[in-house]
């Protein structure tokens, strides 16, 4: 469970990194775990990465150990640990997650890209493919409408009806009892035209699309009469990310729990949008990795 180790967050000097520590503090506390700060003390031969100032091409180690202390103390967080590993920063981060046992890793995104970005040889994008530790995302968005103090009030759970996706509900339960949130598990039923593209002209729309509807709302009725505390459930429709997307700020949802895969299977999943999507929101994503069937 989530609890059961500390929380980790890579940082790499920017401002744009140093976004994702309201939420890791806040993570830290009501969890009880401590809080790890960490960086790469990796002196990158890319242009764009540079220029490096002398400081820390002469003593990278002990550069970042001290922005690693600035910011704890501007945190105030006298206990956290600070970790500095000469390596390259995805590598760096999950030897770090190992060595510390991460139950949770808290990083942010570059700007309106969102996971576009990442998968093309960036550091978040690697961790998604390679790390089974969960991790926190946060948004452009949801940097720019976050507090201080962040405390998530409501929750949401997006499913498909797979054990994959059911695989994010009890870290989402976990989280909710330590923040005393409201959870709302939402599916998300497609329009007949959609979800049977090829169906003959006579077959009646309209029809099809309340049988999807008692269908989903069937699902996540059963859901509900499983999980260990009350939830709430929702049945939209339309396209999923845009459907998501929509409750989110109707609603007031300021916390995703979800997995990294579902039904639709990992490429999809992650290069086909939806999860893309919900990292342009306006709420932070914790992403889940599922573990696979075993083969037969």
């Amino acid at each position: 469970m989530l609890a059961n180790g500390p929380v980790l967050v890579p940082l790499d000097g920017s401002a744009v990194s140093e976004r994702s520590l309201p939420y890791a503090t806040a993570f830290a506390r009501a969890l009880h775990c401590r809080l790890v700060l960490m960086t790469a003390a990796y002196i990158s031969d890319i242009p764009e990465h540079g220029p490096w100032s002398e400081e820390m091409v002469n003593r990278p180690r002990e550069t970042c150990l001290q922005y690693l202390a600035a910011v704890r103390d501007r945190l105030a967080v006298s206990d956290a640990e600070l970790v500095v590993k000469v390596n390259y920063p995805y590598e760096a981060i999950l030897e770090t997650a190992r060595e510390v046992d991460a139950s949770l890793i808290v990083a942010s995104t570059h700007g309106r890209s969102g996971l576009n970005r990442w998968m093309y040889g960036s550091t978040a994008g690697r961790l998604l493919h390679t790390s089974h530790v969960p991790l926190l995302v946060v948004g452009k968005e949801a940097a720019e409408t976050a507090a201080s103090g962040f405390a998530p009030k409501h929750m949401l759970i997006p499913l498909d009806g797979s054990s994959l996706a059911e695989a994010a509900l009890p870290a989402a339960l976990e989280l909710a009892s330590a923040f005393g949130a409201k959870v709302t598990l939402v599916r998300v039923a497609p329009f007949s035209v959609e979800a049977f593209p090829m169906m003959v002209p006579q077959m009646y729309w309209p029809t099809l699309d309340d049988e999807l509807v008692a269908s989903a709302t069937a699902y996540l009725e059963k859901m509900r009469s499983t999980t260990p505390q009350p939830v709430e459930v929702k049945v939209l429709q339309g396209a999923r990310a845009d459907a998501l997307l929509g409750f989110i700020e109707t609603t007031g949802v300021d916390l995703v729990v979800m997995t990294t895969h579902g039904r639709a299977g990992v490429q999809r999943a992650v290069l086909g949008s939806t999860a893309d999507r919900m990292l342009q929101g306006r709420a932070p994503v914790l992403l889940i990795r599922p573990e696979e069937p075993a083969a037969s």
